[in-house]
């Protein structure tokens, strides 16, 4: 791996797949800069200990200063990752996080420092809370695509305002949402409709508290392409015929009656394509 590592120095993507890193090969890494390393793609690294944060500010430090895309997932990684990231990723636009413990502190860290430059953000079961939408949407002025994913047994409630206010002033940027998992607002639904008005993927969770006519103003003042819907079992709120007309009219990937009912790397191939 790392002779591989060291015979690539020009390399511009690179995607690492179910290979545990430890701190010697992390190290080893960082001896060989990658200067023109835009994308960095990780997924089930790390999966026994994490790696000191230490050695990963190295790796940023090496191999970080071009990267635009960076994405994690399933692996154990060191509290404060996201302050290295911040420090040594200063052209990132686009942060994947997929089924890691990356919690408010370093979601906060990212957002404070790259909020100008990024573009995108996808939060996929992470640790994370509210505090983390609020900074999201104070610091992050560029957003085109933002995906706040929660698998729970029961919706997790979301203070809307942040991201009401964030619509007003900067919606006309986002193509893309996502907040399954979270409790919507009829406030939000409005707000998409006044301000989202280049909105092409929306994907959201159904409750008791949604009304008809506000998703109905969603679809005719958005440009959606896709529009997803989730209703667990027995939802009342938005009605069965309009949900009936939602799958007529827009792409699906397919509905999920039942998303407790899966696991997640079958939710994710689904939804979102493989990790």
């Amino acid at each position: 791996m790392d002779t591989l590592w060291r015979s690539l120095n020009s390399l511009e993507s690179f995607r690492l797949w179910r290979v545990d890193l430890n701190d010697t090969i992390i190290s080893s890494w960082s001896r060989t800069p990658h200067s023109n390393l835009k994308t960095l793609d990780l997924c089930s690294i790390s999966v026994v200990d994490a790696s000191s944060v230490d050695i990963w500010d190295d790796f940023f430090s090496c191999c970080g200063k071009q990267l635009t895309s960076l994405s994690i997932s399933h692996s154990l990684l060191p509290p404060r990752l996201g302050h290295v990231i911040a420090r040594h990723c200063v052209r990132l636009e686009e942060l994947v996080i997929r089924s890691c413990k990356f919690t408010d502190t370093s979601i906060v860290a990212v957002a404070q420092q790259r909020g100008r430059t990024l573009k995108k953000i996808k939060l996929y079961d992470t640790s994370f809370t509210e505090q983390s939408l609020r900074v999201i949407c104070e610091e992050c002025t560029q957003l085109e695509e933002l995906v706040l994913f929660r698998t729970e047994h029961w919706l997790q409630p979301l203070d809307t305002t942040p991201l009401i206010a964030y619509m007003a002033e900067h919606g006309n940027l986002l193509r893309s949402l996502c907040v399954r998992g979270w409790r919507t607002t009829n406030g939000l639904l409005d707000s998409l409709a006044r301000y989202g008005t280049n909105l092409q993927e929306l994907d959201f969770e159904n409750n008791s508290e949604l009304k008809d006519a506000l998703l109905q103003k969603v679809m005719k003042s958005c440009k959606l392409r896709q529009l997803n819907i989730t209703s667990r079992n027995d939802c009342d709120g938005l009605s069965p015929e309009l949900i009936t007309l939602v799958d007529k009219h827009y792409v699906f990937a397919k509905r999920i009656q039942n998303p407790l009912a899966l696991d997640m790397e079958t939710i994710y191939g689904i939804l979102y394509g493989s990790p």
